[in-house]
């Protein structure tokens, strides 16, 4: 016989248990300044867990959004027009504007509002666990300040592909690039490529390529392994 234990949600306890909240107390750590791009199904921009609060007053008031850029690279080689690449390559300072959207901000004056709300929302559940903040629920993600950049590479389904994700790469070290700093200085990528060792060697898939030039870059690369667990060996 056992004891019939009580169940709670554990979405807030994270942070202790790495000791987040020991280092932001310790080090005076503010992620205020830094920058991490979600490359995932998307960030829902009208979500108040990726707004800065005002906590001085009661009850906290709701400030500017903490998403700084937001793009949308689901079925991007139809959103890329041919004058953009060049020798096979592509020319992001004219192609960045095809994939931009406007946040859910509102557009800018004359411009269509570009923004739809994700489908699926394992890219919003990511980034609050990267940076969320909501006071009103006591809520904090491991970096409550931090400034994120949404990537959108899955679509409503929760679905996508390698070139997506590639080409979102590309992208993250051209807007560095073009800043001439590290306006992005992280990516995450929660994702699962199932791998066909007949096509490529172990580490050198187009997205293991792509994350070591933006590892070399000087960028932090965060992506998850294992998931699926050893599916075993497949005879041809």
């Amino acid at each position: 016989m056992t004891t019939n234990r009580r169940a709670t949600r554990a979405v807030v306890r994270s942070r202790r248990t790495i000791k987040a909240d020991a280092a932001e107390q310790v080090f005076s750590v503010d992620t205020a300044s830094i920058g991490w791009a979600v490359v995932d199904s998307g960030i829902d921009t009208h979500h108040p867990a990726f707004h800065d609060w005002d906590t001085t007053v009661s009850p906290p008031r709701r400030l500017g959004s903490r998403i700084a850029r937001s793009f949308d690279f689901t079925c991007v080689r139809e959103k890329l027009s041919a004058d953009v690449l060049v020798s096979g390559l592509v020319n992001w300072t004219a192609a960045l504007p095809s994939v931009e959207t406007s946040r859910g901000a509102g557009p800018s004056p004359g411009e269509p509002d570009t923004y739809a709300p994700p489908g699926d929302q394992h890219g919003t559940h990511i980034a609050g666990i990267i940076g969320g903040c909501w006071p009103d629920l006591e809520f904090r993600g491991i970096c409550p300040r931090i400034r994120l950049y949404d990537f959108r590479v899955l679509d409503d389904r929760g679905e996508g592909d390698e070139f997506s994700i590639v080409t979102a790469l590309q992208a993250v070290r051209h807007i560095n690039e073009q800043a001439g700093r590290f306006v992005i200085a992280g990516v995450n990528i929660s994702l699962s490529v199932p791998h066909d060792v007949a096509t490529h060697s172990t580490g050198w898939t187009p997205v293991c390529v792509e994350c070591d030039r933006l590892t070399r870059s000087g960028v932090v690369v965060v992506t998850a392994a294992g998931n699926a667990g050893f599916t075993g060996s497949v005879r041809t």
